[in-house]
């Protein structure tokens, strides 16, 4: 990410120190991160998810909760993998656009306070 500092050395007979501060990160860098950040999550939870609905098929689970949702008095429920994983594909799409939006606003946020407040000082020894 694209970020603007300033540095400033300091000469003491401890270890070096080198302060920096952090004025700016570049809203479109956090933006690309986020992005490719979110598909990627995305892309695992829904592997996660079709290795767990596998394991709950293979062990019954999925036949034991359409018995039982069938004799609650929806007889024509049924429980297919395409509409789960519809749903999977939605929730994680909605958790991907949140959590980008959060994190561009959050740049966002740190770019206005670092400038009234002159940035965050970081100091780095050796």
């Amino acid at each position: 990410m694209a970020t603007e500092t300033t540095q400033e050395v300091e000469v003491t007979a401890d270890p070096p120190a080198v302060r920096r501060t952090l004025l700016r990160v570049e809203t479109r860098s956090v933006l690309k991160f986020s992005v490719l950040f979110s598909i990627t999550a995305g892309l695992v939870l829904l592997l996660a998810g079709g290795v767990l609905y596998l394991v709950l098929v293979r062990t019954g689970f999925v036949t034991s909760l359409q018995t039982t949702i069938n004799n609650a008095g929806f007889p024509h429920f049924r429980l297919r993998a395409r509409t789960v994983f519809e749903i999977l594909a939605l929730l994680t799409l909605a958790g991907a656009l949140a959590s980008t939006a959060l994190s561009v606003l959050a740049a966002f946020l740190f770019n206005l306070v670092a400038d009234a407040a002159g940035g965050i000082d970081i100091t780095l020894k050796e």
